[in-house]
């Protein structure tokens, strides 16, 4: 099988529905002919060859590596609509993997219209009309009618959890999405001696709720050794460094940026504490990698969180955070066990190949 899969971000830039994709692609390119289309950024090659995925990257406005504009974003959609034309040989093109409703599900249904090539489309969070009203309200009042017209054009719409279907069919009831989790590699995440470190792993904006843990520990005596290590970049990172300063944190507060590969790898596996505090999610990929490494994790009470850990792991407000937080300081840190198997790639990659094999009509080789 022959699969084109477009996607506006694709590692080493964008956040989780980047590496969503990228894992997703990695895993069918194993057995079959992927190419994918998504933006350039400074110094990365137009094109090259990673794990049999061949990466087409256009030449488009970005400024930042870990956020995207609309108006960025619709450079994205014009500019890969006019490579593809030109670059992609789309005869013998199977079906096309479009990751994101907004921006790339607009490119993903001209692509269908011209191609007569069978579309699906993942969602992953903020392309859902109500998902992030905070930092898309008006925006989606504007898309709207557009979104309804992606969706209808798609022959099949996945998304990665309850939660989200329940919002794509709020905001339209017609469209019944199939819900396929996130996935990670389990093996890669083998538990390792715990260090007494706190960890969260996110990008920096205030409905990450990172101002939590914060809070909480400045009016603590001590943190008992632990040293909190904030992986992520983003706009709301110059206010949690002056917070850090201004309450006397210095000394326990880490911002290391983003990180990822092994030294990513690393933090994650020798965490004693994995700290979640996002106010909504669609599927929070970090969360489960660290129930895959066996740090205690501390997480928010949102829905997609409870999918994961159990209740003595949430938490509602600050009293309970610092209840659940002081508990777990005074312990030695060492490997917490969960069961999220069910989200190993390997059972989470079959259920796109027959979603595959469903829109195309073609038996492919999965692997």
């Amino acid at each position: 099988m022959k699969i084109l899969a477009i996607n506006y971000e694709y590692p080493p830039i964008g956040g989780g529905g980047a590496t969503v994709c990228k894992e997703l692609c990695e895993l069918a390119a194993k057995e079959n002919v992927v190419e994918v289309v998504t933006m350039r950024y400074r110094g990365l090659p137009q094109v090259e060859t990673v794990n049999n995925v061949v990466i087409h990257r256009v030449n488009c406005w970005r400024s930042s590596p870990r956020v995207c504009h609309p108006w960025e974003q619709l450079t994205y959609d014009i500019e890969a609509y006019r490579y593809i034309s030109k670059k992609i040989d789309m005869t013998d093109i199977n079906v096309i993997h479009c990751h994101f409703i907004i921006p790339t599900g607009l490119l993903g249904m001209w692509l269908k219209k011209k191609y007569k090539k069978p579309l699906v489309i993942t969602a992953h969070g903020s392309d859902v009309i109500g998902h992030n009203q905070e930092r898309f309200n008006i925006l989606y009042k504007l898309i709207k009618p557009k979104w309804i017209k992606i969706l209808k054009s798609a022959d099949a719409v996945t998304v990665p959890s309850d939660f989200l279907k329940r919002e794509v069919q709020e905001a339209f009831s017609k469209c019944t999405p199939q819900v396929i989790p996130n996935g990670i590699r389990l093996k890669d995440y083998c538990p390792v001696d715990k260090k007494k470190s706190i960890i969260t792993m996110c990008r920096l904006q205030k409905s990450k709720g990172v101002q939590d843990l914060l809070k909480i520990c400045k009016d603590m005596d001590s943190l008992h050794e632990w040293e909190i290590n904030i992986l992520g970049d983003g706009p709301y990172r110059q206010e949690l460094e002056s917070y850090v300063q201004e309450n006397g944190l210095t000394g326990e507060v880490h911002f290391r940026g983003h990180v990822t590969g092994k030294e990513k790898m690393q933090y994650i596996r020798e965490a004693g504490i994995f700290f979640c505090g996002s106010r909504f999610e669609a599927f929070p990929v970090s969360v489960l990698e660290a129930t895959a490494a066996g740090c205690y994790v501390i997480a928010s009470d949102i829905e997609p969180h409870r999918n994961l850990v159990s209740e003595d792991h949430i938490y509602k407000n600050d009293k309970e955070l610092r209840h659940i937080l002081s508990a777990a300081l005074v312990r030695e840190p060492t490997p917490i066990l969960y069961k999220n198997e069910r989200f190993d790639w390997g059972c989470i990659y079959h259920q796109f190949w027959s979603i595959y094999e469903e829109v195309t009509g073609v038996r492919g080789v999965h692997g």
